[in-house]
Formats: structure tokens, sequence, C-alpha cells
């Protein structure tokens, strides 16, 4: 008798277990929605309505992204929000206010907590900030330096 309930607390563990990686897979599906968002809309910010839809489809119909979007492993959470926060550093270079600044800064966040390959932003980011050419001010210095306190407190 000690066997029978002995299994079943096991199968029962075993089926929330299953119950719960289920949900987190399915979790996954947001992520790879906002990366397939963010590849498009960055493509059609700089390239134009083709380019976009060009860039969107190679990023959906990727092996490696669909293989790796389906599993519970940091690289496509990585690369989705990396493009979340270089679509969000990208509209803070066009339009330079502190608003903009805090939620760049938020994004670079949000990649550095996804994987920290992104640490690579810290220096990347106002590197490409110095040679934009409306960004060579304090204002912008004040702007980067504001994107990092709130990128390494998120």
């Amino acid at each position: 008798m000690l066997c029978v309930r002995g299994c079943a607390a096991r199968r029962s563990v075993l089926n929330y277990l299953c119950a719960m990686f289920a949900k987190a897979r399915w979790m996954l599906l947001s992520i790879w929605l906002i990366g397939t968002l963010m590849i498009g809309k960055l493509a059609t910010d700089i390239g134009g309505r083709l380019a976009g839809f060009a860039a969107t489809g190679l990023w959906c119909f990727c092996p490696d992204i669909m293989g790796w979007t389906a599993t519970i492993c940091p690289d496509s959470p990585a690369a989705s929000i990396g493009m979340l926060s270089l679509w969000l550093f990208r509209s803070w270079l066009g339009d330079r206010h502190w608003r903009r600044a805090i939620v760049a800064g938020v994004g670079v966040g949000a990649a550095l907590l996804t994987k920290t390959s992104w640490l690579i932003l810290i220096p990347v980011y106002p590197f490409l900030a110095l040679f934009h050419h409306e960004s060579r001010s304090l204002k912008a210095g004040r702007h980067l330096a504001l994107m990092g306190v709130v990128a390494l407190y998120v």
C-alpha cells in the first residue's frame, strides 16, 4: 500500500512539473513575438517596408530561431531583448529626450538580464553615440550616463 501512495505522489509531482514546463514554453512565444516585432520595426526604420518584410521573414523562418525559441535557454530571449534595446537606443538617437534615455536604459538593463554577453552594450552605445552627428553634446553625455545608471538599477 505504501508503494502505491508513493507512486501516486510521484505521478502527481511529475504531472505538475510537466504542466509548468509547458506553460514556460508557451511564455517563450511572447519573447519570440517581441523579437519579431523589433526586427521588423528596426528594419523598416532603416531600410523601408520591403526590408522590414524581408527581415521579419528571415527571423520567422530561421531554423536556429525556430529551434532555440522552443527550448528554455537564454539565446532566443537574449536576441529578442537585444533587438528591443537596439531599437530603443536608435529611437533615442533620433529624438534625444530624457524620457527616451530612461526607456533605452531599461532596454539595456533588460538585455543585460537576459544574457551577460550583452555587457558589450555598455561601451558600444557611447561609441555609437559619439559617431552620431547630433549626439556630440553635453546633453547627450548626460543622457548616456542616465541610461547607464538606469540599466544598472534594472
